[in-house]
C-alpha cells in the first residue's frame, strides 16, 4: 500500500484549486461539500465555476497562479492545463508543506483524492493508487448502485441505537457486542 487512506477535517479551511476549467470545477465542488473554504485561483472561469462564484460559494482571484496565493490554505489542487504551472504549484506548496495534488500526477502530489461515495455519515472511498482513475470511478458506481443504500440503512439504525445503548447499557463490551448483532443481523437478512 503506498498511500496512507486519510479523511481531512477541511472544514471552513481554505482550499486553492488552481485552475478554472471542468476539472477545476469538480474539485472545488469536492471541497465545498467538505465544508471548505474554496479559493479558484485563474484568469478564466468555466461557466460552472462562475455559478459558483456568483452565488458566493467560491473566492475568485482572477489572475495567474503565483505562490502568494497559497498563503495561509490547507489543501492545494493544482488543475490547469500547463504541465509547467502545475509543477510550479507544487513545488510551492511542497516548500510551504501544505498537501498538494496535481490532477492526474501523481508523482507531483502528496496525497491523491480518490474516487469516492458520500450519503450522510457514510463515506466510502476508492483508491487505484493512481494508476487506474476510471476503474475506481467504476468501483465507485458499482458500490453505489448495489451496497450503498443497505449499509446507509444500516448506519441510521447503528446510530439509533448506539444512542439508545450508551443510556441505558453500562459496559462498554456490552454495547459492543449489541452493535455487531445488530450488523450481523441486518447484513443476514439482505443476504438471505
Amino acid at each position: 500500500m503506498r498511500y496512507y487512506p486519510l479523511f481531512a477535517d477541511i472544514n471552513e479551511k481554505k482550499c486553492c484549486v488552481i485552475g478554472g476549467g471542468s476539472v477545476a470545477l469538480r474539485k472545488a465542488r469536492a471541497l465545498l461539500d467538505a465544508g471548505a473554504r474554496v479559493w479558484v485561483i485563474s484568469p478564466r472561469l468555466s461557466e460552472g465555476l462562475r455559478r459558483l462564484k456568483n452565488r458566493s460559494r467560491i473566492t475568485h482571484i482572477n489572475a495567474r497562479y503565483q505562490a502568494r496565493f497559497l498563503s495561509g490554505a490547507s489543501v492545494v489542487i493544482a488543475a490547469t492545463d500547463q504541465r509547467l504551472v502545475n509543477a510550479r504549484v507544487s513545488a510551492d506548496a511542497r516548500k510551504a508543506r501544505i498537501p498538494v495534488n496535481v490532477v492526474d500526477v501523481p508523482r507531483e502530489s502528496t496525497f491523491i483524492a480518490p474516487s469516492y461515495i458520500a450519503r450522510g455519515d457514510l463515506v466510502i472511498a476508492i483508491s487505484t493508487g493512481g494508476t487506474a482513475p476510471a476503474l475506481a470511478k467504476k468501483i465507485r458506481r458499482d458500490l453505489a448502485a448495489a451496497a450503498v443504500p443497505r449499509y446507509c440503512r444500516l448506519l441510521k439504525k447503528l446510530a439509533r441505537a448506539r444512542t439508545q445503548f450508551k443510556g441505558t447499557v453500562a459496559s462498554a463490551g456490552t454495547r459492543k457486542k449489541l452493535l455487531e448483532a445488530i450488523i450481523r443481523s441486518g447484513l443476514r437478512r439482505r443476504t438471505s
